[in-house]
């Protein structure tokens, strides 16, 4: 179905079986393009910012950065209607306290004379940068509008570079960099890499992040870690629908897993007060689709210790997640073989292991392996989703979004999927 009707919007020929997904015409790159050509002008499209997790000091993640994007920022920033920056402004302020839900902090750059056209309210949590501090026709202005919004609960920072007015102090200092003088705390949010953003966590960030493109493999990559491989079998078996049987079997070949399963199914709160001693009782009290997301839980704890490990665990399970919600709201036959395909877009980075490696231990669909691989197949458009909600592209994720409910499904199934279990 998303498919289906992404080939009819991109021009493609119309399918000849409705009920089936068709394969997309066109690769996911030029699915993007093709959405941006066509998608509606700024004024009818409030930016709201990609959703991108920020990492503390200690690994975990401290909130979520609504990344605007230099080219919108400064398309948005050229906008003479008072009215329209309002609008793009508090739908951007509303995604951002809707995250706080499931973290404490939310961030965005924005540009400077936004600041005194918001209302200061419901401040608490948000952390507002300001860009183009220069261009402020009016400082006074600037000045009044950082006390109120500071009042309202916000910390307002700044690129540590910028040019401002004297006696402005910032909360915080956006840098690339480990600043020569810290008067006061710096964050690096939109770092290039994932190593780039642990370099800066290392050096003293206070938090900091990083896109993740679905594939992205380290830059030394290592072999699979012993009892991984077999984790990955046993999720592409329950993902496949294989005899219960023969999962089963599995999970016995493996006396350390089976362990931690009746271990898991008797702890407070699972059990229920009902003690189960054999694994064929676990996978029956438990259900395969639980059990499929347990596993895939065992599986990313395995990744090798860096500051992101948290961090990209709970990406790639909420990745998983998110394109399983997105399947079935598509109408496909195996949703959560899409599971499969969020779990390894991070997989690489995760367990520090090469993409064709994660794609092969995991026994992929080839229509998984054509996305992950070569951007192409049917399953194309969700790893473009993912990207679309994770980078500034807006326009992008209104295409996209249409077979699935549109936008504020899409984010709400986005919101659902970061929850923590």
């Amino acid at each position: 179905m998303l498919q289906s009707l992404i080939g009819r919007w991109f021009g493609g020929p119309p399918p000849t079986a409705p009920k089936a997904p068709v394969e997309m015409p066109v690769s996911s790159r030029a699915a993007s393009a093709a959405a941006r050509q066509r998608a509606a002008e700024p004024e009818a499209l409030p930016i709201v910012g990609a959703r991108r997790p920020l990492i503390d000091s200690k690994g975990e993640i401290a909130g979520f950065e609504f990344h605007v994007g230099d080219a919108v920022r400064q398309r948005l920033a050229a906008m003479v209607s008072d009215k329209l920056t309002r609008v793009h402004g508090q739908a951007l302020l509303a995604s951002m306290r809707l995250s706080l839900g499931s973290a404490s902090l939310a961030y965005a750059e924005i540009p400077a004379h936004w600041l005194a056209l918001l209302p200061a309210a419901d401040g608490a949590g948000l952390h507002l940068a300001l860009a183009n501090l220069a261009a402020v026709d009016d400082p006074s202005s600037l000045g009044d509008a950082i006390q109120a919004w500071r009042q309202a609960g916000a910390r307002i920072g700044w690129r540590i570079d910028e040019v401002r007015s004297p006696g402005m102090r910032p909360d915080f200092h956006l840098c690339a960099t480990v600043p020569q003088k810290r008067t006061v705390p710096w964050v690096a949010p939109d770092m290039p890499d994932v190593e780039a953003m642990e370099d800066a966590l290392i050096a003293g960030a206070a938090w900091a992040g990083c896109s993740v493109r679905s594939g992205s493999e380290p830059k030394a990559v290592r072999a699979l870690p012993p009892g991984a491989r077999q984790l990955m079998l046993l999720l592409n078996r329950l993902v496949q629908d294989d005899d219960t049987r023969a999962v089963i079997d599995d999970i016995k070949k493996d006396a350390a897993l089976t362990v931690r399963l009746l271990q898991y199914m008797n702890s407070p709160g699972v059990s229920r007060g009902h003690v189960l001693g054999s694994v064929e009782q676990a996978v029956a009290v438990l259900g395969r689709a639980a059990l499929y997301q347990w596993v895939s839980g065992q599986l990313v704890r395995m990744a090798p210790s860096r500051p992101a490990a948290g961090t990209l665990q709970r990406m790639a399970l909420a990745r998983a997640r998110l394109l399983e919600m997105a399947g079935r709201a598509a109408g496909e036959h195996s949703p959560g073989c899409l599971y499969l395909l969020g779990l390894c877009s991070v997989l690489p980075l995760l367990m520090q292991v090469s993409l064709a490696d994660a794609v092969e231990s995991l026994n992929l669909p080839v229509e998984a392996q054509q996305a992950l691989l070569h951007g192409t197949g049917p399953w194309a458009s969700y790893l473009t989703l993912v990207e679309a909600l994770e980078g500034p592209d807006m326009a992008v994720l209104k295409i996209i979004s249409e077979p699935l409910g549109g936008v504020e499904k899409v984010l709400a199934m986005s919101a659902r999927a970061w929850l923590p279990e």
